[in-house]
This record gives C-alpha cells, structure tokens and sequence, in this order.
C-alpha cells in the first residue's frame, strides 16, 4: 500500500479517500467516498458475499455511435451469483441514466448481475449506526449468560432497539 496516491472525486460532498479494514478479505480497500465505505459495513456481514474487489477491471459499452470505457465501484461475488454494484448518490443517477443503462446492458452481457445502491438506502437509521457498531465489536466473544441477556432484552421490545441502546440495557 505504500506509494500509492488515492484521487477523490471532484465535486462530491462525501469525498473521504481511505482505507476501510477488511476482515472478510483480510486487507485494507481503498475507497474514493463515505458512501462506498459505508457500502464496505454491508458486504462484510452479508454472509453469502464470498469475495469483492473495489474498481475492478473496466468494461466497454457502446453508446451514441462510440465504445466508452466504464469502471464500476465493486464486483461482488456470492455463492450465487456475481454482481457489479454501483454506489451513486440520486442526482448521479438522474444525470447519467443513459450511461447507466448502456454499461449495463454490456455488463450483464458479460454475465454480471447489474445493481445501484443509493445514500439513501445506505445511511438509513438506526441500522447503519448498528451495523457500524456490530462491525467494531464483531471480534469480541459473548458468554452464553450474556448472548441470553441480549435475546431477552430484544424479545421483551419485539427486536427492534438501537444497538446502543441494546449496549447500555446491557451493562450490569
């Protein structure tokens, strides 16, 4: 990783280049935004993701009479299938919906599976706050007498609780 310069995106208020720490891949990603970091929380616990690969190879799509080139944000592969996930914010997606189309038409031609996530669905709350805490403590071993506190405390608010909330009612 040493020597390697990281260019954010211009024109992006999300724009934090970084590192995420990978546990699922036993390495540090390199990320462009927040909302692709964000992104990385969710494929670390979606168990069917085996593998994923940040700006993978670029693929050609033809549009308006010339080939363009187009590199998405993630492969994702899963014990099912493959995916190329695009992490955009609305007015991205509404400004470049032609674009979109025609790279994935030529992806899924090449047998990908072709998919947007949004900030929107990204940052909802409380789940994203949760999944970032679970993600933290995730190495963490539980005893059995405090994994029965924890399914009790959920079960007594019909398993819908903030995790720091769940935390706190924990605490002896």
């Amino acid at each position: 990783m040493k020597g390697s310069v990281l260019k954010p995106i211009k024109n992006n208020t999300m724009t934090i280049p970084g590192y995420f720490p990978s546990r699922k891949m036993d390495k540090f990603i390199k990320v462009r935004t927040l909302r692709e970091y964000a992104f990385l929380y969710f494929l670390e616990f979606i168990s069917s993701v085996i593998s994923y690969k940040y700006e993978p190879s670029p693929f050609e799509y033809y549009m308006q009479g010339e080939f363009h080139e187009y590199t998405p944000d993630f492969l994702v592969e899963t014990m099912v299938d493959s995916f190329i996930f695009e992490v955009k914010i609305q007015e991205y997606l509404k400004n470049n919906r032609e674009k979109l189309e025609f790279a994935s038409e030529a992806i899924e031609e090449e047998g990908y599976k072709f998919r947007v996530v949004t900030q929107e669905t990204l940052f909802k709350q409380p789940r994203f706050d949760n999944l970032k805490a679970l993600y933290y403590y995730a190495p963490c071993e539980i005893e059995l007498d405090q994994y029965a506190r924890v399914i009790s405390i959920l079960e007594s608010n019909d398993g819908k609780m903030p995790l720091n909330t769940l935390v706190s009612e924990c605490e002896p």
